[in-house]
C-alpha cells in the first residue's frame, strides 16, 4: 500500500521520499522488483532502505524527519507524512486458547478446508495465517459453506494464491517462486517473454515488462509472476493453471484474442517447447529429420534421372 501511495503521489507531480526499516520489496523476486525501482527513480521517488527513523519534528508549514543509518542521522524535509503500517490479525482475548485453537502472532492455523485444530472451528479472512490477500475472506466463507454442506470443491490452494503491488507498473506473482522451486525440486525451467514483443505492445508503444513462468524439467507450472501493465487481472490466468495441474505444453496451445498482452504468457510457454530443442536429443532428433529429408530428396532425384533414361531405352511407341 505504502508503494503504490508513494508512485500515485510521484505521478501527481509531487516530489517523495521514503523510508524503510528494511527492503522495500524484500519479499519479492528482484528479477520483477527491479523494473518497479526503476520506475521510482525517473518519477523522482527517493527510496531510503534499511534506515531508521530517530524522530519527526516541525518545521514552518512542513516537518522534518531525522532518518538514522549505519550510526549517521540525517534529516528529510518534507509538507505531509504518511504512514504505511503494517497490520496483524486481532486474535488475542477470543479465548483460542481455551478453545484449543492454535495460532501465533501470524494468524490462527488451519488445514486446507480452514478447519483449525479444533475440528468444530473453522477460520476465514486475514486471521488466517499466510492469508493476507484482499478478498479472502468471501472466498474463504464459500469454502466454509460448501464443507458444512458436503459439496466439492472445498479446499484452499494456498500456494497459488496470487500477490498483487499496484505500483505502476503492477507486479502479480502466483505459486512458487523460482528460488523455493528450486529447492524444492532441484531441476527447474525459467521462461520469461517481454511485453514488448507483443502486438498490443507495439501498437500502444509499450516498452516495459515481461511474465516470468518457473517449470518443472517435465514443464509443469510450479509459479508464475508478472511486471507491467495489467498483471493484477492477467496472473488470474496463471493462479488456475498452476492449481489446475497444467503444463508449459498446455499455455503455449492458449488462444488469445488479437492483439493482447496475454499474448506474452502464451509465448513465454512457448519457449519451454523450443529450448527442449536446444537440448542434445532435440539436435539429434533436428538433424535426423533433415537426413531423412535430404535422403528421400536425393532418392526422388535418382527415380527421376531412371525415368528419363527408361524413356530413352523405350521410346513411347505413339
Amino acid at each position: 500500500m505504502g508503494s503504490r501511495s508513494r508512485k500515485r503521489c510521484a505521478g501527481s507531480g509531487a516530489r517523495r521520499s521514503c523510508f524503510a526499516e528494511g527492503e522495500i520489496f524484500v519479499s519479492e523476486d528482484e528479477e520483477l522488483a527491479a523494473p518497479v525501482r526503476a520506475a521510482f527513480a525517473r518519477d523522482g521517488v527517493v527510496v531510503h532502505e534499511d534506515v531508521r527513523i530517530s524522530r519527526i519534528e516541525p518545521r514552518g508549514d512542513g516537518v522534518r524527519v531525522f532518518i538514522a543509518a549505519a550510526g549517521h542521522e540525517k534529516p528529510v524535509a518534507g509538507s505531509h507524512i504518511l504512514v504505511a503500517a503494517g497490520r496483524a490479525p486481532a486474535v488475542e482475548g477470543l479465548g483460542l486458547a481455551a478453545a484449543r485453537v492454535r495460532y501465533n502472532e501470524s494468524g490462527i492455523e488451519t488445514d486446507a478446508s480452514l478447519v483449525t485444530s479444533n475440528r468444530r472451528i473453522h477460520a476465514i479472512g486475514a486471521v488466517v495465517r499466510s492469508a493476507r490477500q484482499g478478498g479472502a475472506a468471501e472466498q474463504h466463507a464459500g469454502l466454509v459453506l460448501r464443507t458444512v454442506l458436503g459439496l466439492p470443491g472445498s479446499r484452499t490452494h494456498r500456494q497459488v494464491a496470487a500477490r498483487v503491488i499496484l505500483t505502476s507498473p503492477a507486479m502479480a506473482t502466483a505459486g512458487l517462486p523460482e528460488a523455493q522451486a528450486q529447492a524444492e525440486h532441484r531441476h527447474i525451467r525459467v521462461l520469461r517473454w517481454p511485453f514488448a514483443e507483443t502486438e498490443r505492445a507495439r501498437i500502444e508503444h509499450r516498452r516495459g515488462g515481461h511474465v516470468k513462468l518457473v517449470t518443472s524439467r517435465r514443464g509443469a507450472l510450479l509459479g508464475a509472476g508478472i511486471v507491467g501493465p495489467g498483471a493484477e487481472e492477467l496472473i488470474n490466468l496463471f493462479t488456475l493453471a498452476i492449481s489446475k495441474g497444467m503444463t508449459a505444453s498446455d499455455l503455449a496451445s492458449l488462444m488469445v484474442p488479437y492483439p493482447a498482452l496475454a499474448d506474452a504468457a502464451r509465448r513465454a510457454a512457448m519457449t519451454f517447447r523450443d529450448s527442449r530443442l536446444d537440448a542434445p536429443l532435440g539436435r539429434f532428433l533436428i538433424e535426423w529429420n533433415r537426413s531423412i529429408k535430404l535422403q528421400t530428396f536425393r532418392i526422388r532425384e535418382l527415380v527421376w534421372l531412371l525415368m528419363e533414361k527408361a524413356g530413352q531405352v523405350f521410346p513411347d511407341p505413339t
